[in-house]
C-alpha cells in the first residue's frame, strides 16, 4: 500500500536531459534544477514514473493506470520518488499543508547550531562573479590557445627548460635556497594567487567551451585559508565523459603549461627581475599541480578526475560505506549485503581509496584541530581544537564502534578473524605492557681536552709554548698584563702604606682610629683580590696533554675577556658525551651494558658505563655538527630574527645566535658522560659522531604516551 495518497506538482522549470549509461551499464537520465544549479540522476522506473505523472491523481488509480499500459511500478518506488522529489525542493506546494510539509521537511533538514558553526568556520563558500557572459564573449580571443601546436610548443619549452635547468642544477637549488625568505615568501603568494586565478578561468573556458554555463565563480574559505572555485556543475549534462574530464583537468594542465614556460625562461633569462619571477612561477606551478590538483584524496581537480576515470560516481561517500562493510565483514563476519556490485577488481580499488582516504583525513583533521588551536586566542584555541577532535575524528569512530556493539550478536569468529583478534590484543599488550626497549642516543667521541680563556681583557707579555708542544699540569703557557690592574695595583699600595703610616705615626685622634683600622682593612682586601687576579694572567696547563690550535697569540697582542687563546689535548684519554631528552634520561638504566658505535670509523666501538654524576641541563647544542642541519640527528630551534639565507640562515643547523656560535636546542637536553675502562687513543683534532645504545628500563609505551599528552596539556593549559 503507498504512503503517498496523491501525486504533489511538479516545478514547470525543472528540465529532463538523457545521460550516458552508468557504471553498471544502466541507462540514466538527469533532473535539472535551474534555481539551485543541481543536477539529479534517475534510472528507468522515475523516468516511466515522471513521463505520466499525473498532478493531483490518486496514487493508487495512478498506479493501476501504468499496469494497464504495460508499465508494473511497485508502490514503494513511487514512495520513494516522491520523498526525492520533495527532499530536493522539486515540486510545488499551493496549499496551506503542502507549505506546511515543507516548511517541517526544512526544519529537519537544518543543522544544530553547534553544527552549522562547525561547518562555517570550516568551510564558508562566498560567490564573487557571473562569469558566463564574460567567458561567452572572450572564447573567441583564447580559442587559439586550444590548438594542439601550441600545446605541444609549450610541452617542447618546458623540456628542453627541464634540460637546461638540469645542466644547471647547483643554481636552480642555490636559487631556491634564496628565496625561502621574508620577502620570497610574499613572492610565491603573488605567484599563488596569479595562477589560481588563471586556473580557475581555464576551467571556465573548458566549460564554455562545450557549450555549458559557468554559474560562478568565487571564493572558498576552509579554515579562514582561501581557496578560488569555479562552479562548472553544468557539465553534467555533457554525455561524453572524455570531454568532462578535460574540463576537470582543464586547471591543472593551465599550471604545467605555465611552469613549463617558466621553466623554460628562467634557464634562458639573465639575472634580475624577470628571472626572478620565472622561477617563482615555475616552481609554484610544480608544487600546486604535484602536491594539491592531483591528489585524489582531497576534493580538488584529481579526486573529480579520478572518480571518472575509474567511473564512479559520488566516489568518497560509496567509498566509505564499502569500507565499513568491508571491516565489519572481515573482522566479526557480519554478513551483510555488498552495497556496490562491482568487479573484483573496481571493488579492490574502492576499497584501498577509501582506507587512504581515512588515513590521509586522520592527519589532515589532526593538523587542521592543530591550525586551528595556534590561530585563534588560547581559550578559543582549547575549546576549536577539542571540538574539531572530536567531531571530526573521534565521533566517527565512536559511531561505527556503537554500530558494532548493537550488532555483537551478529558477529562469527572464524580463523582469520580469530587472527586478527589475537594480533589487535597482541599490539595492545605490546603497548600496555612494560617491556625492556633499545635506547639510542647521540653522542660523540673525542679526546679530553680544556680550553684556555683570558680571564679579563688584557695584552700578551709572553707566549711559552707553540702548536703540538707537549705539556704537564702546572706549566706555563702565556703569560698577560693588564696595565689597568697594574695601576689599579700601585695606587692601592699608596693608599695602604699611608693609612700604615697615619697608624704608627699616631697623627689621628683616639675615636677615628677604629675608622682608619676599617678603611686599612679594605684596602688591603682591594689589594689581595687585584693581585689574584694579576696572578690569574698566568695560563697554566690544567692537565698533561699536548697544545692544539691553528696559533696562539702574538707578544703584544690585545684579547678580550673570555678569548680563547689555546686549547690542551690528552689523546690518550676518551670523552664521550650524549644528549638526551628528560624522558630518555629517566629510562637511563645505569645496571644495563652500553656500547658507543661511532658513525665513522666503524672500528670504534666499544662498551662504555654512564656517569650521572656529570648530567648537566643545557640550552645550546655543544657540538654543532650534531644539528639536523648539518648532517646530524638534533633538531635546533630557529634564532630569532633570522629570515632564511639572505638574512644569515634559519631552521636546524642555521640558527646560531650568542653562547659562542651554539645554536639553541629545540626543547629540554641533558648532557651526560659516559666513560670506559681501558684506555684508547683518537685522533685529537678531529670529534666522531656516533651513538651510545643501551638497554633502558621497562617502560610502558602506552604510559609514556599519556605522559607525553599530559605533559603537552599541563604546558598549554598554562595561561
Amino acid at each position: 500500500m503507498s504512503g503517498v495518497t496523491h501525486l504533489p506538482p511538479l516545478r514547470h522549470d525543472l528540465k529532463l536531459l538523457d545521460e550516458q549509461a552508468d557504471e553498471y551499464g544502466d541507462r540514466r537520465w538527469l533532473i535539472f534544477d535551474p534555481t539551485q544549479n543541481r543536477y539529479f540522476s534517475i534510472g528507468r522506473r522515475a523516468l516511466e514514473l515522471l513521463r505520466h505523472w499525473r498532478e493531483g491523481a490518486e496514487s493508487g488509480e495512478f498506479l493501476q493506470g501504468l499496469e494497464e499500459h504495460g508499465i508494473a511500478i511497485e508502490a514503494q518506488d513511487l514512495d520513494e520518488l516522491v520523498v526525492f522529489l520533495a527532499r530536493n525542493d522539486l515540486i510545488r506546494s499551493r496549499d496551506t499543508a503542502g507549505a506546511e510539509r515543507l516548511v517541517k521537511r526544512a526544519q529537519a533538514g537544518k543543522r544544530s547550531t553547534e553544527a552549522t558553526l562547525l561547518h562555517n568556520y570550516l568551510f564558508v563558500r562566498i560567490p564573487l562573479l557571473r562569469p558566463d557572459r564574460f567567458l561567452g564573449r572572450t572564447l573567441p580571443a583564447v580559442a587559439w590557445l586550444y590548438q594542439r601546436w601550441v600545446v605541444m610548443t609549450v610541452i617542447a619549452l618546458g623540456g628542453v627548460g627541464v634540460f637546461l635547468v638540469s645542466r644547471q642544477l647547483d643554481a636552480f637549488i642555490a636559487f631556491f635556497r634564496e628565496s625561502l625568505s621574508a620577502g620570497g615568501l610574499i613572492f610565491y603568494g603573488i605567484s599563488f594567487v596569479v595562477i589560481k586565478i588563471l586556473h580557475e578561468f581555464a576551467h571556465g573556458y573548458a566549460a564554455k567551451r562545450l557549450g555549458c554555463r559557468v554559474a560562478s565563480m568565487g571564493l572558498a574559505l576552509i579554515v579562514l585559508f582561501p581557496i578560488l572555485y569555479t562552479d562548472t556543475t553544468d557539465t553534467w549534462r555533457v554525455r561524453d565523459r572524455a570531454r568532462r574530464m578535460g574540463v576537470v583537468l582543464a586547471g591543472l594542465k593551465l599550471e604545467i603549461y605555465i611552469a613549463c614556460l617558466a621553466t623554460f625562461a628562467w634557464a634562458i633569462l639573465p639575472d634580475g627581475q624577470w628571472r626572478a619571477a620565472a622561477f617563482y612561477l615555475a616552481t609554484t606551478g610544480w608544487l600546486t599541480s604535484a602536491l594539491v590538483n592531483l591528489s585524489p584524496l582531497l576534493r580538488f581537480d584529481g579526486y573529480y578526475f579520478f572518480s571518472d576515470w575509474i567511473g564512479v560516481e559520488n566516489l568518497q561517500h560509496r567509498g566509505f560505506a564499502l569500507g565499513r562493510w568491508q571491516l565489519r565483514r572481515v573482522l566479526f563476519g557480519i554478513d551483510d549485503p555488498c552495497p556496490e556490485h562491482w568487479d573484483a577488481h573496481k571493488r579492490r580499488t574502492v576499497l584501498i581509496y577509501a582506507y587512504a582516504t581515512w588515513v590521509y583525513r586522520f592527519f589532515l583533521f589532526l593538523g587542521i584541530a592543530l591550525l586551528v588551536y595556534h590561530l585563534a586566542f588560547k581559550v578559543l584555541g582549547i575549546f576549536l581544537f577539542v571540538v574539531e577532535i572530536y567531531w571530526f575524528i573521534a565521533r566517527p569512530v565512536i559511531r561505527e564502534m556503537g554500530v558494532w556493539w548493537k550488532r555483537r550478536g551478529e558477529m562469527r569468529f572464524s580463523p582469520v578473524r580469530a587472527l586478527v583478534a589475537v594480533g589487535i590484543v597482541g599490539v595492545l599488550v605490546w603497548l600496555a605492557v612494560p617491556l625492556p626497549r633499545q635506547l639510542s642516543v647521540p653522542a660523540v667521541l673525542e679526546a679530553e681536552r680544556q680550553a684556555i680563556y683570558a680571564p679579563e681583557p688584557a695584552r700578551v707579555k709572553g707566549v711559552a709554548v707553540a702548536p703540538g708542544d707537549s705539556v704537564v699540569a702546572g706549566d706555563v703557557l702565556l703569560e698577560l698584563a693588564s696595565p689597568a690592574l697594574m695601576a689599579e695595583q700601585a695606587r692601592l699600595s699608596v693608599r695602604r702604606r699611608a693609612a700604615e703610616q697615619a697608624l704608627t705615626a699616631g697623627e689621628v685622634s683616639r675615636g677615628a682610629l677604629p675608622l682608619l683600622r676599617d678603611r686599612l682593612q679594605d684596602i688591603v682586601e682591594r689589594e689581595d683580590a687585584v693581585n689574584a687576579r694579576l696572578a690569574a694572567l698566568t695560563l697554566t696547563a690544567p692537565m698533561a696533554g699536548r697544545i692544539e690550535g691553528d696559533r696562539l697569540p702574538r707578544v703584544g697582542e690585545w684579547v678580550g675577556a673570555d678569548a680563547r687563546l689555546a686549547e690542551v689535548v690528552h689523546p690518550e684519554r676518551l670523552r664521550i658525551r650524549a644528549l638526551l631528552r628528560p624522558e630518555q634520561l629517566e629510562q637511563l638504566d645505569t645496571t644495563a651494558d652500553a656500547r658507543f658505535h661511532a658513525a665513522w670509523p666503524r672500528r670504534q666501538d666499544f662498551a662504555v658505563t654512564p656517569d650521572l654524576r656529570t648530567v648537566v641541563p643545557v640550552e645550546r647544542l655543544p657540538y654543532p655538527e650534531m644539528a639536523r642541519g648539518a648532517g646530524g640527528p638534533i633538531a635546533v630551534a630557529a634564532a630569532a630574527g633570522a629570515s632564511g639565507p639572505a638574512g644569515g640562515g634559519a631552521g636546524n643547523g642555521a640558527a646560531t645566535t650568542a653562547g659562542n656560535g651554539k645554536p639553541p636546542l629545540d626543547g629540554a637536553h641533558y648532557l651526560v658522560a659516559f666513560t670506559r675502562a681501558s684506555p684508547a687513543s683518537v685522533p685529537a683534532a678531529t670529534r666522531q659522531l656516533g651513538e651510545v645504545v643501551m638497554r633502558s628500563q621497562p617502560r610502558s609505551r602506552l604510559a609514556d604516551g599519556l605522559r607525553r599528552v599530559y605533559a603537552v596539556l599541563l604546558r598549554e593549559l598554562q595561561f
